[in-house]
């Protein structure tokens, strides 16, 4: 028996398949689960110990050969994937992600049954279309809740499997937990109290403003007596140094850290606050202590899925949006609003007894 679930982005949302993923090699000891999701975002699944292929769509490398005029080059890539994802044939495929190229991803693959939404741009070519709201601004549940209503809907796992709040699983190799355990000792790190801020994300948008991070940062270390330590991808280095510049006291700047190092090292905080990105969904996967800032996102779709997480949140009426799609945001009041005295207060939650401060 073998099934293909497709959730082409991002990183967090690849890793909401992980309770589906789960629920169907415990429903069918032996299923073979193949997951295709873009090349850039493979990572959330390298290392999953239940998933047995990876299908990585290298749109960006297609994408850009095709502009650049290179459209031979284009087309082998593309034919590539196909022959690979062809190589099996699928009892069941489900389209988790039910855009276009999902869709031609569905298509394009050998299987008995093809489900998705019913909103799906080529939703007549599926076996079984569902009409439950998955979309990213008016869903009432859970990405994670969603993707295991698929595999209910298509008779795959018992209306049961949507009882109680589903799980995240996220795997690092022995090598990132090697190279960790060396970086604390180079970094005079290892039995300290640490706390972690990660004042990035995909989109500026969903950012909460460096400068809150760092008095964020400031009381947290004033409170363990140790450093702080600084998350971010490559992108996010100017964020990441604005940040360091506001606290006085000793940073720790874990950007030039390799990706599964960088979320090991997450695992081992006592305490991480964090914008709604992909690292927030790591850290509660690892069941870190963690403070998850809630800008412009639906939250009823997107809330940490911890009992050691606290989201923090303002209500306004214009929430949720979604910018990127090409409606600016002229006051973003769901973050000017939020305070750094609401975030520490998550973090009072996480770490025990409230400190005494003035209000941001």
């Amino acid at each position: 028996m073998r099934v293909l679930l497709i959730r082409l982005s991002s990183l967090g949302d690849v890793m909401f398949t992980t309770p589906a993923i789960t629920a169907l090699a415990e429903r069918y000891p032996g299923v073979k689960i193949d997951v295709a999701t873009y090349q850039r975002f493979g990572a959330a699944l390298q290392h999953h110990p239940l998933v047995d292929r990876r299908l990585l769509l290298p749109k960006k490398k297609i994408s850009a050969a095709a502009r650049g005029g290179a459209v031979r080059e284009a087309a082998r890539l593309a034919s590539q994937f196909v022959r690979e994802l062809r190589r099996e044939h699928y009892d069941l495929i489900v389209d988790l992600h039910n855009v276009t190229d999902s869709a031609l991803v569905a298509l394009a693959a050998r299987g008995d049954r093809r489900v998705g939404n019913a909103r799906q741009p080529l939703s007549r070519l599926l076996h079984s279309r569902f009409k439950f709201d998955d979309r990213n601004e008016t869903a009432t549940e859970h990405a994670a809740v969603s993707n295991l209503r698929y595999l209910v809907e298509a008779g795959w796992l018992k209306p049961d499997s949507l009882r109680g709040e589903p799980r995240l699983s996220f795997h690092t190799p022995a090598s990132a937990k090697e190279n960790v355990d060396r970086f604390l000792q180079e970094q005079r790190l290892v039995g300290k109290e640490l706390v972690g801020l990660n004042p990035g994300g995909s989109y500026e948008y969903k950012r909460w403003p460096a400068e809150r991070f760092a008095e964020v940062g400031a009381s947290l270390q004033a409170r363990t007596g140790g450093p702080v330590l600084l998350f971010g991808g490559p992108a996010e280095r100017e964020v990441v140094q604005r940040v360091a510049a506001g606290i006085k006291g000793p940073v720790v700047d874990t950007s030039a850290l390799p990706l599964f190092e960088a979320f090991e090292l997450i695992s081992r905080l006592r305490l991480f606050v964090t914008n709604d990105s992909a690292p927030l969904h790591i850290a509660t996967a690892a069941g870190t202590p963690t403070v998850g800032l809630y800008g412009p996102a639906n939250v009823r779709k997107f809330y940490p899925l911890s009992p050691a997480a606290r989201m923090v949140e303002v209500e306004v009426a214009c929430r949720p949006c979604q910018p990127k799609q090409g409606r600016a945001c002229v006051h973003r009041n769901c973050f000017s609003w939020l305070t750094t005295d609401q975030a520490l207060r998550a973090c009072d939650e996480l770490l025990g007894e409230p400190q005494q401060r003035r209000a941001s």
